[in-house]
């Protein structure tokens, strides 16, 4: 497939279960975008390829009506010799996976200047019910003068709609919520489990769940408790945790409800010395998020090319 459509494809950017990511061209506006050729559909009864791909053609749809400046744009969905292929927005830069190779843990104050731009992107998406379900460090992007942006909304669904069969999940395993390896209807709680989960990562340097294999992260996630950051690294300021564990609980109806909400109780949490009396999350106003910089202003390189390497 050397032309998907009216796309010139470029070289290939990378690959994962989902799909083989390109960088391509636009002849059409002569502008380079990112194009995602969906898995085939090998190995699938007949019968359920139209399904599948009425899915596809579903969430390629939620995903297009997002419009934000942390969130990558997507501009196209198509079919081309029985091949899907979604087309977005064109970045270069950073995959937090990436940086997490070189830099573990990140500081506290860049943890959170990250978390409150995805937490804006979330929760602009999970105003309409539109949800991620597939948050991971592989799928956040971080420009050169620190622009954080969400990509690989490919797989998002509308909250609630049935398109997968009973127990099926789509996702990263060692970010993914209990209700979602449950294969249970979801909400933007389960962002915000997975967000919580990669902020715990990027704070602690080690993931949330870990495991040799998938049952032993799957066991963990539905049955443990995470590490506390304290234990890990004692200069922590102790409301971290508490943050932490709420947007982690195993019931949904634990969790924050906001991302928003998350972010605001972290970074009043790190503003209290460890020796003073721990903040507990709390209910409060919604965060005013920061002030987000142009994205003229870096470089970036586009979050999917590594979501093989989850």
């Amino acid at each position: 497939m050397e032309h998907p459509g009216r796309y010139e494809l470029l070289g290939e950017l990378g690959r994962g279960a989902m799909g083989v990511v390109y960088k391509a061209r636009d002849p059409k506006i002569d502008r380079l975008v990112a194009l995602k050729v969906i898995a085939s559909a090998v190995g699938l009864p007949p019968t359920e390829i139209p399904h599948r791909r009425e899915r596809f053609q579903r969430e390629a749809r939620a995903a297009g009506r997002l419009a934000h400046p942390n969130i990558v744009t997507v501009y196209d969905v198509g079919e081309d010799q029985g091949r899907d292929y979604l087309v977005m927005e064109f970045m270069e830069g950073e995959p937090l996976d990436h940086l997490l190779r070189t830099r573990r843990p990140l500081p506290l104050d860049e943890v959170l200047a990250i978390g409150e731009q995805v937490a804006q992107a979330l929760d602009y998406a999970h105003a309409p019910s539109i949800i991620h379900r597939d948050i991971k460090p592989a799928n956040l992007l971080l420009s050169r003068d620190g622009l954080a942006t969400v990509t690989d909304f490919g797989i998002a669904r509308i909250a609630g709609a049935e398109t997968t069969q009973t127990g099926q999940s789509l996702g990263t395993p060692s970010y993914m919520s209990p209700e979602q390896i449950s294969g249970l209807t979801l909400d933007g709680r389960s962002d915000i489990f997975s967000f919580g989960a990669v902020l715990y990562e990027l704070l602690s340097g080690e993931k949330a769940f870990p495991g040799e294999t998938i049952s032993t992260v799957v066991y963990r996630i539905i049955h443990e408790e995470p590490t506390p950051l304290r234990r890990l690294n004692p200069a922590f300021p102790a409301g971290l945790d508490a943050c932490l564990q709420k947007a982690l609980g195993k019931n949904p109806s634990r969790r924050y409800s906001r991302t928003l909400d998350l972010v605001r109780d972290l970074r009043r949490a790190a503003s209290f010395p460890q020796d003073r009396s721990r903040p507990h999350p709390s209910r409060g106003r919604r965060l005013r998020g920061p002030v987000l910089r142009s994205r003229r202003a870096g470089r970036w390189c586009h979050g999917s090319c590594s979501e093989a390497r989850s």
